[in-house]
């Protein structure tokens, strides 16, 4: 997902260097989009740029396509997840993030550590914060699972 961003920034930052106007359309990357991208006058080592750029972000749609389907069986092949399914706003992905947090906050020993790793900031009114890398990697898919919660069920 990052590598097709910094693709899309690139696209962007190509068309700003050169003082295009913004685009008309919302989705630039979209079928509208790239007949626009291609009546624009560049110079060729940017026109080179935006034609690579969109040869890795196609690339790299079809690669997620592929994972997200793979992902799709696991979910569905798992009761837990079905489970979690059923909730509003809660996707494929998002519980998968989930189940991994709770494994992994699961095998913490303690509950102060537990919380940590969720993402908590109190624990009994006193301050608990991940201390180790490990902790604060389950603390950042914690807070992203809860984001992609929120972003897919629209909650604000």
């Amino acid at each position: 997902m990052r590598q097709r961003t910094r693709a899309k920034n690139q696209v962007h930052a190509a068309l700003i260097r050169n003082l295009r106007p913004r685009q008309p359309m919302r989705d630039l990357f979209g079928t509208a989009g790239r007949r626009w991208l291609t009546a624009q006058t560049l110079p060729i080592d940017e026109q080179e740029t935006v034609a690579s750029c969109l040869r890795e972000i196609d690339f790299l749609a079809g690669e997620i396509e592929q994972l997200e389907q793979a992902m799709a069986l696991e979910v569905l092949g798992d009761e837990q997840m079905r489970r979690l399914l059923a909730l509003p706003g809660i996707s494929g992905v998002a519980a998968c993030t989930l189940l991994a947090a709770i494994a992994t906050s699961r095998a913490s020993p303690t509950p102060a550590t537990s919380s940590a790793t969720s993402g908590s900031t109190r624990v009994s009114a006193s301050p608990v914060r991940p201390t180790g890398p490990e902790e604060r990697q389950h603390a950042v898919v914690a807070r992203h699972a809860r984001v992609q919660c929120r972003s897919h069920s629209g909650w604000t």
